[in-house]
């Protein structure tokens, strides 16, 4: 027993090898239609993950935004404090002593 190569779309015949080629030729229609609804269902999937993606997409934008805007702000912030650094002393240091 072989299965009909439309069996994955829906077409869950199982028959001798001897009969294939006749189910094929007698089910033409039915694996068309069957064929056309499994195209369909794969169409609806990915245009549902498009949307899921367009959206995902939209909110990381909308994030990166406020991000970027609140750094802008901060650094803004930092350029108009001036900075108040005074130079570290400046200390002998001895000679490395390498024992042999």
């Amino acid at each position: 027993m072989i299965r009909c190569h439309y069996f994955d779309v829906g077409c869950w015949t199982e028959l001798l090898r001897k009969d294939f080629k006749k189910h094929l030729e007698t089910e033409a229609f039915h694996h068309s239609i069957l064929f056309i609804e499994g195209q369909n269902k794969k169409n609806e999937e990915i245009k549902e993950l498009k949307d899921k993606l367009n959206k995902i997409e939209y909110e990381n934008n909308q994030k990166f935004d406020i991000l970027f805007k609140a750094m802008n702000l901060s650094n803004e912030e930092e350029e108009k404090v001036e900075p108040n650094i005074e130079p570290l002393p400046i200390r002998k240091q001895s000679p490395l002593k390498v024992k042999i």
